[in-house]
Order: structure tokens, then sequence, then C-alpha cells
């Protein structure tokens, strides 16, 4: 806690050790927080330089390689799980309007925008292709109305009646250094 007056998260059990910074001060947090990692199983140990330099040296190796494997596998990567994505979306909205017959969610793709369409919202996202695809993401939007579907038609919306963006989100793709498979690393916009 930063101060005497404020109050603990309700998710944070009471059995958790609660300190003030402004009682105890840097040092004695720290020393509560070492103890209490000690208790837990860790070592708390000094880095030496020579520790330090391994450890970046094996940082910038790992970024190296991360970033030859989404140079040279990216592209091809961020495009099979945004077909991933879309399939394991058409199946769960399958099984969803099959058990659930009030709520009728809609789905359409026209070769660049996956949308889903209930009554009152929308959602929709596609694949943000970048050259070199290491800034390659997912953009996913929710909207206050109805988004138009390729099924629909040639529809227009009335001036001033258009959906509005609610939220955007942005995922971009990454590789994990330890296991090397695509990930998705989400960004808030």
């Amino acid at each position: 806690m930063l101060d005497e007056v404020s109050t603990p998260p309700v998710w944070l059990p009471k059995s958790e050790i609660r300190l003030n910074y402004s009682q105890y001060g840097f040092d004695q947090l720290i020393g509560a927080i070492k103890l209490r990692a000690e208790k837990l199983g860790s070592t708390i140990r000094l880095e030496t330089a020579l520790n330090r330099a391994r450890r970046l040296e094996q940082d910038s190796r790992a970024r190296a390689d991360r970033d030859r494997l989404l140079t040279s596998e990216g592209w091809s990567a961020a495009q099979k799980e945004y077909v991933r994505l879309k399939a394991t979306l058409d199946q769960k909205i399958e099984e969803l309007n099959g058990k659930v017959t009030t709520l009728k969610i809609e789905r359409g793709f026209d070769g660049h925008a996956y949308t889903l369409r209930t009554q009152q919202m929308s959602v929709n996202f596609y694949l943000y292709p970048t050259q070199p695809a290491t800034e390659s993401r997912i953009v996913v939007r929710e909207w206050n109305g109805r988004l138009i579907l390729p099924q629909d038609g040639a529809c227009m919306y009335p001036s001033g009646y258009e959906p509005l963006t609610l939220e955007k989100r942005e995922f971009y793709f990454d590789y994990q250094t330890a296991s090397l498979r695509l990930v998705l690393a989400q960004a808030s916009v």
C-alpha cells in the first residue's frame, strides 16, 4: 500500500502481506519481499558483471533469433493464425446459435474483414499485414450497432446513423523465444 488510507483490492487475500510505503520505506519493503520470496523457495543472489554480461548477450541473441524468425516466417504464420481464428469462430458461433436461440449471432467475411453481429452490437477483425512482418497484427474493433455484412447486399447507413467504434485492440504477432511458437501479444489502442 502506498499510504495508510488506501484499501487493498477485494481480490487480494487477507493473508497476503500488506506494507505501507510511507511507514516502512523502500528498504524495508524490499526486505519483506525478499523474505517472502526466500520462504517460497527463491534464492537471492547478487548479479555479477560477468553474469549480467552473459544474460544480456543471451537476451540479444534471443532478440536476433526472434527478428530472423519473424522476417522469414512471420507473414506465413500470421496468415495461418488468422485463418485458424476465423475457423474457430465459425465453429463456436454455430454451437452457440444452436444452443441459444434468443441471441442470434450473424457473421460475414468480405475477403478482408471478418464480422460478427447481434441486434445491438458488432465486432470485426482483420489482418493488418506489414513488410517486414514484425509489425503485422490482427485489429479487432467493437461497434455500438449492426455492421453491414457482405450477404446483406448493397446497403448503406442513413447519414448520422453509422455505428461508432467503441473499442479498438491490436494483437501483434510474436515468437516466444523459449518455444519459438507463434503467440499473439495484445496492445490496447
